[in-house]
């Protein structure tokens, strides 16, 4: 998952989004409101 990671934000840096943020795990959705509880937890309290 690491070069999966680094693939795309080399591919956001390409395309002039300088700051990604990375996780390091899959997260599969789409808007903040539809993230299970469990997961919301495991990501850091700050909004990006």
């Amino acid at each position: 998952m690491k070069s999966t990671i680094k693939d795309m934000a080399d591919s956001t840096f390409f395309l002039g989004i300088a700051k990604t943020y990375k996780l390091g795990f899959a997260v599969m959705k789409t808007r903040w409101e539809m993230v299970s509880v469990r997961g919301s937890k495991e990501i850091p309290s700050y909004r990006f």
